[in-house]
């Protein structure tokens, strides 16, 4: 099976964008204390609400389809929290669920590159 990475989701609006900036910069700057993790985890959580896949996505899912690609998905964390935002953004309607990849689920997370060869034995 061939496979392509693509990035498909994203907040869409300046204001978003920026919010993921500054989740970058609070990891890269690793900061520490209790409040500025309580305040980075409550602004996360209110970010999933507003999480949409990028407007070309649907398209470009349907044109893998149409190719005769299939679309997998590989994704590390919890497994209910994974399967929430999978919920919320429908993906189950482009991607079959034996071909999502949870890393809680698989027991493998990326960047192990074994999680990257699960999509080719299905």
């Amino acid at each position: 099976m061939k496979f392509v990475v693509v990035q498909v989701i994203g907040m869409g609006t300046a204001q978003d964008r920026q919010y993921f900036i500054n989740f970058r910069r609070f990891w890269h700057n690793a900061i520490r204390g209790e409040d500025k993790a309580m305040q980075f985890q409550q602004n996360y959580e209110k970010s999933l609400n507003d999480l949409k896949l990028f407007s070309e996505v649907p398209k470009l899912f349907n044109e893998l389809k149409i190719s005769g690609l299939e679309v997998g998905l590989i994704t590390n964390g919890p497994t209910a929290h994974q399967q929430d935002k999978i919920r919320q953004l429908r993906l189950t309607q482009f991607i079959r669920e034996e071909l999502i990849f949870i890393s809680d689920q698989v027991g493998i997370a990326k960047p192990n590159p074994d999680i990257f060869h699960r999509p080719q034995r299905k």
